[in-house]
């Protein structure tokens, strides 16, 4: 009598392949997924030079690449995380390659390395869908005790509320100027927040930062000064301050 062969061997090692194979995969699915939860972005600052307010949609970033995007004409400084500084993106200098859409943008040096899970060609077609976790803060982080002073009506170049240099009239009033910071201290106005809380006098009422110096103003007063030619400085005023100090500042 003749044994037909059994297919257990068969299944055992197809039982080990799926094993061997599948479960890497999967491992992969869920770091993925770990990495699409962990990438965001946030826009902090319009910028002039041909850039417009970015909607929610317009910009993004890549899980597990130290990357964003951004649709042109939205542009401006964002966050790609809370240890990260500023990142510009956008202007019009700065556009994507004829036929694209978008603009990729590098983050900067990331605090951890990450695995690279996006090909370059993937990249550059920004066709991953995951990943796009932005959110709009103009605040950088400040708390609600203060508000921002306005842009300049009609004008891209931003406020400077506190002076670390001397005007027209004079030396630096240090009794309206408390105290400035040294460049590269600051990576987001919240540490201004803190320094003006802290000062000894109690008498800090406004606050100016730049993203691109990184440092701080903090002042008693404000006399705003619009920065021709600067997009980087961002004042804030505290919240009880009447509204009408919140004018949208002067040539001085």
């Amino acid at each position: 009598m003749r044994i037909a062969p059994t297919r257990q061997p068969t299944r055992l090692l197809a039982s080990a392949l799926y094993l061997l194979v599948g479960l890497p995969r999967l491992s992969c699915a869920a770091k993925a997924r770990e990495d699409c939860a962990s990438c965001s972005v946030a826009h902090y600052q319009n910028t002039g030079f041909g850039t417009l307010p970015c909607a929610a949609d317009a910009f993004g970033c890549y899980p597990g690449e130290n990357q964003m995007w951004i649709r042109p004409p939205c542009g401006g400084f964002f966050r790609c995380s809370a240890e990260q500084s500023a990142v510009r993106c956008g202007s019009r200098y700065f556009k994507p390659a004829p036929g694209q859409v978008r603009l990729n943008c590098s983050c900067g040096e990331p605090s951890k390395p990450r695995r690279k899970l996006q090909t370059s060609r993937a990249l550059r077609s920004g066709s991953r869908a995951c990943g796009v976790h932005s959110s709009v803060d103009n605040m950088g982080g400040v708390s609600a005790a203060f508000k921002r002073l306005p842009m300049p009506a009609g004008a891209n170049p931003s406020v400077k509320c506190c002076r670390n240099k001397p005007n027209a009239a004079g030396s630096i009033d240090w009794n309206v100027t408390l105290k400035y910071s040294n460049p590269g201290v600051a990576p987001w106005p919240s540490v201004c927040e803190d320094m003006c809380e802290r000062h000894p006098s109690g008498r800090c009422r406004f606050f100016s930062h730049s993203v691109k110096w990184k440092n701080c103003l903090i002042c008693a007063a404000c006399v705003p000064e619009v920065m021709l030619g600067d997009d980087t400085f961002a004042s804030f005023a505290r919240a009880s301050e009447d509204p009408a100090t919140l004018y949208t500042g002067r040539l001085v």
